[in-house]
């Protein structure tokens, strides 16, 4: 979620370079407060699962939700079809494991739950910190600057998504793995 800010105008210039019109940073923003807000409604839900299923069952379904979302969402052809999928699938389901380390954490190191807190959401942050750069050495491996004039990158760029994607579904499937 938090990574949208790097690889987002990469997207949005693949939709804009597709010919739609939707693909725009003016539209783009919408994803970081739609994903938040989705967070928030689900977030709950899963701490509430934690009551009514094994921690690994609600772990595999909030990782296939999430690497369902950005799999479908990166075949779309369009700006909003893949907003949809993107901004709704992929906090629903970061949305249902978000506190589950968190409360983990708790109940092992119950002194320490700040501590515990804050390495664990540190840990999220730091992720995106890390996959910026992957994300940017996939999509734009020549450093190209946006176009002066339509503030978007090429095709030469944008022809690079799919392939981000891919390495993206692979190296978060594998976290996925070892989470559950």
């Amino acid at each position: 979620m938090y990574l949208w800010g790097n690889f987002g105008p990469y997207v949005t210039s693949y939709y804009h370079n597709l010919g739609d019109p939707n693909a725009h940073p003016k539209t783009a923003v919408a994803v970081i407060p739609t994903c938040i807000s989705l967070l928030a409604v689900w977030n709950p839900v899963g701490v509430w699962l934690m009551k009514k299923m094994p921690i690994k069952a609600i772990l595999t379904i909030g990782c296939l939700i999430m690497l369902g979302s950005i799999y479908i969402s990166s075949f779309m052809k369009s700006w909003w079809p893949f907003y949809i999928i993107y901004a709704f699938g992929f906090p629903t389901g970061i949305g249902l494991v978000y506190s589950i380390p968190v409360i983990l954490g708790w109940e092992w190191f119950p002194e320490n739950k700040g501590l515990v807190s804050g390495l664990i959401i540190g840990a999220y942050g730091f992720g995106a910190f890390i996959f910026s750069f992957v994300t940017t050495a996939l999509a734009n491996p020549n450093n190209e600057s946006v176009d002066p004039v339509t503030k978007f990158f090429s095709e030469n760029v944008t022809k690079n998504n799919r392939h981000m994607f891919d390495v993206l579904i692979v190296c978060y499937s594998v976290l996925a793995i070892i989470a559950v």
